[in-house]
C-alpha cells in the first residue's frame, strides 16, 4: 500500500478522483435554493443583476448548454475549483498531494465551495489565477504582464463585489508596487472593461449597491455579530489550522526566504481583520471568509506538510473529514432528512414543484417574498414564475423580469405562508404552505413612488409629505384597477421584517393619470428606534407591495 501511495501520489491523480467524486455528487444532489436563483440569472444574462454580478450566471449558461440538469448548473464551478486547487498547490510548492487533499477536505467551505454553483466559485478561481500570475511576476511587472492580470482583474470584478476588496487588501499587504508605473496598466484595465456593468448600475438607479449597502439587513444591529463572526471563524477553520497556528512563529521564519509566502499570510489575515470590522455593521456570512483561504493555504501548508505525516493529518482532521463524508452521502441519499427538523432541505424540491404544479392546474403560480422558492419551481416545474416584493423584503431580480405583466387581469395562486383561505397545504415536515387564489392579478410593478424624507423625527410628528409618482413603463404601463378606492398608497413603517406598521395615506392613484404628485400625511411611530420607511399599492388586503426605496429614519 506504501509503494502503491509513492508510485500514484501525484495531484491529478488524487484531483482526478475528486473531481470524478464531485461531478457524481453534482449529478444526484438537487440545487440549493441560490443555485436555482443564479440559474435563473443565466436565462437572462445581462450586464448585471439585483444581487451580483453575471459571472456566476455565464459560468451556469456555458455548463448548462452541455447538461440540462443539476450537473450543467455545477459544471463549470466544479472544473474550476479543481483547478483553483492545483493553482494554490503549486504557488504553495507542496511535495505531497495526498496531504493536501486531507488539509483541504478538513475544511467546511472547501466542501461547500466544491459543489455549490454560486458567485463564490469564480470569485475564487479568478482569485488563484490573479495569484498564480501575481507570483511569478510580481517583483517585475510588464506591460504584458500587468494588461494580463488586469484582465484577471476585472474578471475578479464581474465574479462578486467582494473581488474588490481582495485586490485592495493585496495591494495593502505590498505596498511596493506603486513605485512601478507599469502596475497601474492593472486598474486601468480593469476599470476601463468594468464599465459595461457601471452603466448598467447606473440604468438600474445603483440597485446592487443600495441592497448591499442599505437594505441588505432589515434589522437593527446586534452587537451579537461580532461574537457570531468570532465563534464561525474558530469553527470554519478547523483543527489543522488551529495546530497550524500555534506555530505561527515557526511558519514565519521559514517563510522568511519567501516574501511571496509571507505577503499571502499577511493577506489572509487583512481579510479576516476587514470582515471583523464589516460586522460592526453587518452580520457576516460565512462564505464571505472563503477569499482568506487561498492565501492562508499558499502561506501555511508546506510547514504543514512538513511537519505531520499522513497519519497525524488524518488523526487531526478525522473528525471533520468523517462529518463532511457522511455530509455528502446525505445530500445525496436523504438517509436522516426526515427524521430531523433541518433547516436546509434538500432531496425535496423536484417532488416538491410537482404537487405545486399539479394542484395548479395550469394556473400561473406567484410567489411570496421568497426568490429562492421561485426559482427552484422554475428550475423543477420547467415552468414561468414570479416573485411579489411585499413591503418588508428588501428586493430581487425578479423585480426586473416582465413575466408578471403577462398575467395582468388573469386568474393566478399566490405561494405564501400566511394566507387567508382554510387549509393550509403541507409541504415538508413543520412546513405549512397555502395557495391563495387572486382571480383579478394585478403587477404593478411599474409605479414607482419617491419623496424627499429627513433622516431624522420626532416621535409622534405628523409632517406633509410630498410623493411623487411614476410610470416607469417598463415593460408596459401597469394596468390599475379602475375602482380608485384600490389604488390606494400605503405607508409602511418596518421595524424588523416581522415587525411593521401598515397603514393607509388616505391618497389614490388615478387609473387614468397615476403620473401626479401627492401630498400625503405622515406619523411617525410613537416608539423610539431606527426604522425603515417605504411606500406601495395593495394586491389584495393582505399583500402589500412595496413601490419605493427603503428610507431609513431615526425616530427620537
Amino acid at each position: 500500500m506504501v509503494e502503491f501511495l509513492r508510485k500514484y501520489n501525484h495531484f491529478w491523480v488524487w484531483g482526478g478522483l475528486y473531481l470524478l467524486i464531485l461531478l457524481i455528487q453534482a449529478y444526484f444532489t438537487e440545487l440549493h435554493p441560490d443555485e436555482a436563483y443564479y440559474w435563473v440569472y443565466s436565462q437572462n444574462i445581462d450586464w448585471g443583476h439585483f444581487h451580483q454580478p453575471p459571472m456566476v450566471a455565464l459560468f451556469i449558461k456555458l455548463g448548462y448548454s452541455i447538461f440540462n440538469n443539476e450537473l450543467g448548473v455545477r459544471l463549470l464551478s466544479i472544473i474550476s475549483h479543481v483547478i483553483s486547487l492545483y493553482l494554490i498547490y503549486d504557488l504553495s510548492k507542496g511535495k505531497n498531494p495526498l496531504k493536501f487533499f486531507i488539509l483541504i477536505l478538513s475544511l467546511f467551505l472547501v466542501h461547500a465551495g466544491s459543489l455549490l454553483a454560486v458567485p463564490d466559485a469564480p470569485l475564487l478561481f479568478f482569485s488563484c489565477l490573479f495569484l498564480w500570475f501575481y507570483h511569478k511576476h510580481y517583483k517585475k511587472f510588464t506591460i504584458k504582464n500587468a494588461l494580463i492580470l488586469g484582465l484577471i482583474a476585472t474578471a475578479l470584478l464581474y465574479s462578486k463585489y467582494h473581488g474588490g476588496v481582495f485586490l485592495i487588501l493585496l495591494l495593502l499587504s505590498r505596498s511596493e508596487h506603486l513605485k512601478s508605473w507599469q502596475f497601474y496598466i492593472i486598474p486601468a484595465i480593469a476599470t476601463l472593461l468594468y464599465i459595461p456593468h457601471i452603466q448598467w448600475q447606473i440604468e438600474h438607479d445603483w440597485i446592487s449597491f443600495r441592497f448591499h449597502l442599505f437594505n441588505r439587513e432589515l434589522v437593527t444591529y446586534d452587537p451579537v455579530w461580532i461574537i457570531e463572526y468570532i465563534l464561525v471563524q474558530i469553527i470554519l477553520i478547523g483543527p489543522i489550522f488551529w495546530w497550524a497556528f500555534t506555530r505561527l512563529k515557526s511558519i514565519r521564519e521559514e517563510n522568511s526566504v519567501s516574501e511571496f509566502k509571507n505577503q499571502m499570510l499577511r493577506l489572509s489575515f487583512f481579510i479576516f481583520a476587514f470582515f471583523l470590522l464589516l460586522s460592526l455593521r453587518n452580520r457576516i456570512e460565512a462564505n464571505w471568509i472563503a477569499l482568506a483561504y487561498p492565501p492562508l493555504l499558499i502561506g501555511t501548508y508546506s510547514f504543514i506538510e512538513q511537519k505531520l505525516s499522513v497519519k497525524k493529518l488524518l488523526f487531526i482532521g478525522a473528525l471533520p473529514l468523517l462529518i463532511f463524508s457522511f455530509a455528502r452521502l446525505e445530500l445525496m441519499f436523504a438517509f436522516v432528512q426526515d427524521k430531523l427538523d433541518l433547516n436546509f432541505k434538500y432531496q425535496y424540491h423536484e417532488a416538491w414543484a410537482s404537487r405545486i404544479q399539479k394542484r395548479a392546474k395550469g394556473k400561473p403560480v406567484i410567489f411570496v417574498n421568497s426568490y429562492q422558492k421561485t426559482s427552484l419551481y422554475m428550475f423543477y416545474a420547467g415552468e414561468k414564475s414570479h416573485c411579489l416584493t411585499l413591503c418588508n423584503y428588501p428586493g430581487n431580480q425578479f423585480d426586473f423580469y416582465k413575466t408578471s405583466y403577462e398575467w395582468d387581469k388573469d386568474s393566478v395562486l399566490i405561494y405564501n405562508d400566511f394566507g387567508k383561505i382554510k387549509g393550509a397545504l403541507k409541504n415538508y415536515p413543520n412546513e405549512e404552505y397555502f395557495l391563495d387564489p387572486i382571480s383579478d392579478f394585478r403587477s404593478l410593478q411599474s409605479i414607482e413612488i419617491s419623496s424627499e424624507i429627513p433622516n431624522e423625527m420626532r416621535i409622534g410628528e405628523e409632517l406633509a409629505i410630498q410623493l411623487q409618482i411614476k410610470e416607469t413603463g417598463y415593460p408596459q404601463k401597469a394596468k390599475l384597477f379602475k375602482d380608485s378606492a384600490k389604488n390606494e398608497i400605503f405607508i409602511y413603517w418596518v421595524k424588523d421584517p416581522e415587525k411593521m406598521g401598515i397603514l393607509p395615506s388616505g391618497s389614490f392613484i388615478d387609473a387614468d393619470n397615476p403620473e401626479k404628485t401627492k401630498v400625503i400625511s405622515l406619523k411617525t411611530p410613537k416608539e423610539k428606534g431606527n426604522y425603515l420607511l417605504c411606500f406601495g399599492l395593495s394586491l389584495e388586503r393582505y399583500f402589500y407591495l412595496r413601490n419605493s426605496y427603503f428610507y431609513r429614519i431615526e425616530i427620537n
